[in-house]
């Protein structure tokens, strides 16, 4: 709206859940506001307010029908609500579905399953593990996991693309030095003895094109088996105090210790590895692992996916080691009755509640996907469903977003 003096811009907008306002700083005479965290087939009433330097006030209002959920995004169904005992906020995940053909998108929902945020990328593999992240600009979107040159993006809330770039990376892709590096899970084919190929963590400043530092998971280990896609790497976690990451390798069944100065694997946890259990538990406790995160110094919880012919069920396992006597045990897990399998994907995060996020990501014709809340007890306490042939990667609990800005620019 314009005002024929410079006033003040503020926007009430009503949905019927309550009025949230959207406020401006400083005097204008052309007002545009960006509202976002709408809800399909939400009726609301926005109302604009402004107020010139005398203190002369005007406002005006208009009714608002928000359209029908978009056909690109599938129906998605709550399945139990516990309420307060839930982590307050909203969830952001990946969405996917090569057997129509969908590119990946990243999505918000409430905590009733109402979509409030999508973007639809339309550059990137479909059927692919992407991941998607809140940073200060909006989200960050990796490319995919199928192979070759990807296209992970920075997009704003408005669906603007902030930066894109062709890179060969693959599931996990991070934001560092205020937002002027990224950090990314990257594959080579120049291995040493004949090993075909090779997880890579490269440090990467996008404004110069600059490759910073880059560690190459070969030249640092050798495989019992030389095989293509022998180690699988599908996570990276900045390592507490140290300069140092732990990596995930799933095709190994294994965390790994990475010395960055050094670049030396300081140790292996899991199978085959170098720490022994000591709870009295004699199995291995997670296969073919995705997103493992520190709950504490030395606390780590990931999503276990089990493994076809040999535990087929995946679930949530939570780990403690003491690097010094090389040992470890587990002290949390929770897995769903009856069973679900996800061979390739999944994340389990700790929420600030203590309660427990995890994402059961399927890519397949018959089954759908799920993110189940759960607390310490074991109480399932939250859960969503997707359609067949639909599945998530990872999955997020952000806070609510708000209900827009004022466009200065």
């Amino acid at each position: 709206w314009t005002t024929p003096v410079p006033a003040s811009t503020a926007l009430d907008v009503d949905c019927g859940e309550g009025t949230a306002t959207i406020l401006g700083d400083g005097l204008r005479m052309d007002h545009e506001v960006f509202v976002m965290g709408l809800y399909p087939e939400a009726g609301c009433v926005f109302t604009a307010r402004s107020e010139d330097g005398d203190g002369v006030a005007a406002e005006a209002e208009t009714a608002f029908s928000v359209p029908s959920r978009p056909e690109a995004l599938p129906p998605l169904e709550l399945l139990v609500d516990g309420g307060e005992v839930v982590q307050p906020g909203w969830t952001l995940f990946n969405l996917t579905n090569k057997y129509e053909q969908s590119p990946p998108i990243a999505a918000v929902v409430d905590a009733v399953g109402r979509y409030r945020w999508y973007h639809v990328r339309a550059t990137s593999a479909t059927g692919s593990g992407t991941p998607v992240s809140r940073v200060s600009q909006g989200i960050l979107i990796g490319g995919s996991n199928d192979g070759g040159i990807t296209w992970p993006a920075l997009v704003d809330w408005e669906g603007r693309l902030l930066w894109e770039e062709a890179l060969a990376m693959h599931h996990e892709i991070l934001l560092e030095a205020q937002g002027e590096e990224l950090l990314y899970l990257g594959t080579t084919t120049e291995c040493p003895d004949g090993i075909p190929d090779s997880g890579t963590i490269v440090r990467y400043a996008p404004g110069t094109d600059e490759v910073l530092w880059k560690w190459v998971f070969c030249e640092h280990f050798t495989p019992a088996e030389a095989k293509t896609d022998w180690d699988h790497t599908n996570a990276l976690v900045p390592f507490p105090g140290e300069d140092a990451f732990l990596l995930s390798a799933k095709t190994l069944n294994g965390l790994f210790k990475i010395d960055v100065g050094t670049g030396e694997v300081l140790w292996r946890l899991g199978k085959g590895g170098d720490f022994v259990r000591t709870d009295g538990g004699t199995a291995i406790p997670f296969l073919r692992q995705h997103a493992p995160e520190f709950v504490g110094p030395d606390e780590v919880l990931l999503f276990d996916n089990g493994k076809e012919t040999v535990r087929e069920k995946s679930g949530a396992v939570q780990i403690r080691f003491d690097e010094e006597a090389m040992t470890y045990g587990v002290t949390w897990s929770w897995y769903p009755d009856p069973p679900i399998f996800c061979h390739m994907w999944g994340d389990a995060d700790r929420l600030g509640n203590g309660n427990t996020l995890m994402t059961f990501g399927r890519r397949n014709e018959e089954n759908d996907s799920h993110l189940i809340e759960v607390t310490m007890d074991g109480d399932e306490v939250w859960h969503l469903k997707t359609p067949v042939k639909w599945g998530w990667y990872r999955a997020d609990r952000i806070d609510p977003l708000p209900a827009g800005y004022v466009i200065t620019e």
